[in-house]
């Protein structure tokens, strides 16, 4: 885990690429896309086909003051895996802190989003 200092506060933070913030903290989970079986004529599995996996990751900190909100569509890396932004929220409850947290989605594979708006 990396330190950051922000203003007089130092912060442990978690290596997420094109999300400019303090991170406070990360979490992700993934699942196959799909699970497929296939049974005999007496009804028994004899096969299974997972899918490739997707997943959600939501990374949540303090936004620094001089950068810009990440937008619906934009990338952020996480443990490895590009993760497309479904959400931002800031919160600002003084003068000082904006608090930021930031979803988003990844498929395996997936590494670009045509049509976006």
């Amino acid at each position: 885990m990396a330190k950051e200092t922000c203003g007089d506060f130092m912060f442990g933070t978690t290596a997420v690429t094109n999300i400019s913030m303090a991170v406070e903290s990360t979490s992700a989970e993934s699942n196959p896309q799909f699970t497929a079986q296939a049974k005999n004529k007496d009804g028994e599995t004899v096969a299974v086909k997972v899918g490739k996996l997707s997943g959600t990751a939501t990374v949540s900190g303090f936004k620094k003051s001089d950068s810009a909100e990440p937008k619906i569509g934009d990338k952020f890396e996480l443990e490895g895996k590009n993760f497309f932004v479904d959400k931002v929220s800031v919160t600002q409850s003084n003068e000082d802190f904006q608090k930021m947290e930031v979803t988003g989605k990844f498929w395996d594979g997936i590494s670009g989003a045509c049509g976006a708006a």
